[in-house]
């Protein structure tokens, strides 16, 4: 169910995000000012929380076995401003987002994914809910980006452009996520890109023992799923969806 949430709310707010530039004024203004609204209540209201928030960060992967880089606590007053901050960052970027560099489909969809993954390494930082977390994960984007260069590569009449459109996106963001997991692991920086603390791994009914941040746990844990495993599911997911829009928009 949770894979379902996940892929419709960002099929939706993707789409949104993708397609800024093109929705009318009125929308955009609604939108930053219910942002900045959420911004300023999250630290109107953080002061007075009292307690506290622990939340495991949970690695899943290495088959069954599920591992946990770190276990963090925060207090509600600052889970609340970090939320308020990451909302008026946002804000921030609804302003003056179009200033940054690159307007092609490729920039646009790369900004998004980074911006997301620096989102969800703030909230487990946060110990947001694991729920919210996982939520804030750039896979869940294969869709909205399928959908969006689909639609793009129609307007040029190019099937060509939507391919290398959609192979440069997949291996350019898994190229920052792998160095993002290297540097993680190696000096045990914690969030679910830290795979320090995995010891064993079970595949095929037998378990075997992990040697810890050496070139076998690179390869086996971040070079290859990052470099092939999610950049072909990137292309699977993209496509199933992306396509169809291109042919039905030339169609038309």
């Amino acid at each position: 169910m949770f894979l379902i949430v996940a892929f419709l709310f960002w099929a939706v707010v993707g789409t949104f995000i993708l397609r800024w530039a093109e929705l009318s004024e009125r929308i955009r203004q609604a939108t930053r000012k219910a942002l900045l609204v959420a911004a300023i209540l999250c630290f109107a209201v953080a002061p007075f929380l009292p307690g506290s928030y622990s939340q495991d960060v949970i690695v899943f992967i290495g088959g069954p076995n599920a591992f946990i880089p770190e276990t963090i606590t925060r207090s509600l007053t600052i889970l609340a401003a970090g939320l308020g901050t990451a909302l008026l960052g946002i804000w921030a970027l609804s302003i003056w987002g179009d200033a940054l560099p690159g307007r092609g489909p490729v920039r646009r969809a790369l900004r998004l994914s980074f911006t997301l993954i620096l989102l969800r390494v703030l909230l487990e930082k946060l110990a947001a809910p694991a729920e919210v977390a996982l939520l804030a994960g750039i896979i869940w984007l294969a869709v909205p980006i399928g959908l969006y260069f689909g639609s793009e590569a129609a307007k040029l009449g190019s099937q060509r452009a939507y391919w290398k459109w959609l192979a440069t996106y997949a291996w350019c963001v898994r190229l920052v996520v792998a160095s993002m997991m290297v540097v993680a692991t190696y000096f045990n920086l914690g969030t679910h890109f830290d795979n320090s603390s995995m010891t064993h791994t079970a595949a095929d009914g037998a378990t075997r023992t992990i040697e810890v941040v050496s070139l076998g746990d690179y390869a086996n844990f971040i070079f290859f799923p990052q470099f092939l495993l999610w950049p072909v599911v990137t292309l699977v997911f993209a496509s199933v969806v992306g396509l169809p829009v291109y042919f039905w928009k030339r169609r038309g």
